[in-house]
């Protein structure tokens, strides 16, 4: 897969693994989780990318399904990709992160979920 100069969204990015790796990648990578999650994932991404990566990764605060037209207006915000990857441990963000992807996944998006939870399954589609 061909991430060079790619607009890449990460959900409930954690320690920014995703985020470092496509970053690395060549990718435009924004990756966003929760207020209390972003000083450990800002240092992350800065000291794993600095002078590495093509674009300097942002960090933004998303909470799934809140105030998404607000903070994240369309077509303001488009994305090739959106990316999350073991974020469905907690059965009850469901509807929310479905309605976060909705949000993000417009005509032209991919979006990949993968999870080690064998109780969510694994989906990759494009919109």
């Amino acid at each position: 897969m061909n991430l060079m100069d790619k607009a890449v969204l990460e959900l409930g990015a954690g320690t920014g693994l995703l985020s470092i790796v496509t970053s690395l990648l060549g990718a435009w990578v924004t990756a966003t989780d929760l207020p209390d999650i972003l000083s450990n994932l800002s240092f992350n991404l800065r000291r794993n990318t600095k002078g590495r990566s093509r674009y300097i990764p942002q960090v933004a605060a998303l909470s799934w399904g809140q105030e998404l037209e607000r903070d994240f207006p369309f077509p303001s915000y488009r994305y090739d990709y959106v990316l999350a990857a073991d974020v469905v441990y907690h059965h009850d963000f469901l509807e929310e992160l479905l309605n976060t992807m909705l949000h993000f996944c417009r005509p032209g998006t991919d979006a990949a979920e993968s999870s080690a939870n064998r109780m969510a399954r694994p989906w990759r589609g494009r919109v």
